[in-house]
């Protein structure tokens, strides 16, 4: 049986510019693409992935962003872009095979990244 493939793309609102989402361990492939424009507003992100293959895409645009993405289990992708004053962004990979990558562009960034392999 192979893996389905489900794909979200999230846009958020400027009055409204938080997410968050939790996906339990399933088997399909899970895509999660969140872009949010917070104006000169805080923008925050939380994703939590479990599972093979998952792949997450964070595109934040505002005056502070906060991204933060967990993901366990094989093979998984996280990328984060941030534009703003005052960035911050946590990626979390517990798993083999997973990559990350971080983009910021403001005054003041903060990032950790932490890669486990099981």
């Amino acid at each position: 049986m192979r893996p389905v493939a489900i794909e979200k793309t999230r846009a958020s609102p400027i009055a409204s510019p938080s997410i968050e989402v939790i996906h339990p361990a399933m088997r399909a492939t899970v895509i999660e693409r969140v872009i949010q424009i917070g104006g000169t507003g805080t923008v925050d992100a939380t994703i939590v992935q479990n599972g093979t293959r998952n792949y997450v895409d964070v595109i934040h645009v505002g005056g502070t962003t906060n991204a933060l993405i967990g993901q366990s289990g094989v093979s998984n992708t996280a990328n984060i872009t941030q534009i703003g004053n005052s960035t911050n962004a946590l990626l979390l990979q517990i798993g083999d095979m997973n990559t990350g990558t971080v983009r910021q562009f403001g005054r003041f960034n903060w990032l950790a990244i932490f890669q486990f392999a099981r």
